[in-house]
């Protein structure tokens, strides 16, 4: 078996078995490019028309939705819209080490509209038993 530095994207992703590894690498193979954009900024048509602007570019797009002071649902549809458009995964950069019940409340929330929530080995455990949550310790 070759060395996965020797591997395509479309190798690797046909050989993971972690859905979001798997998604992450089948839209780098698509798109041919690994390129990934944070984006941290505090208004919602900042986050919006740098996402548009980028998007054609990026595989991923990593946010900290929870910085953005004009947030509203409209945000994440729009999100949605920018990451299906323009073929990039959204990737929300949130610990979830939050007070029980809220963390609880924010896991489902990004769970249902993001593609990819960030998890510490904390709320890992207590929150989250989806094959497509990263995890960090």
């Amino acid at each position: 078996m070759p060395s996965i530095r020797s591997q395509s994207y479309e190798q690797r992703s046909s050989n993971h078995t972690n859905a979001a590894a798997k998604a992450l690498l089948e839209t780098m193979a698509r798109k041919s490019t690994n390129l990934c954009l944070s984006i941290d900024v505090t208004k919602k048509a900042s986050l919006l028309h740098i996402a548009n602007a980028i998007g054609p570019s990026i595989c991923l797009l990593k946010t900290h939705i929870d910085t953005v002071e004009d947030f509203d649902h409209d945000l994440i549809e729009q999100l949605q819209k920018l990451a299906n458009t323009h073929d990039f995964l959204l990737f929300e950069d949130r610990k979830f080490a939050d007070i029980g019940a809220y963390a609880h409340t924010l896991l489902i929330f990004f769970l249902l509209t993001g593609h990819l929530p960030l998890m510490n080995g904390l709320s890992r455990r207590q929150y989250c038993r989806s094959p497509i949550c990263f995890w960090t310790f």
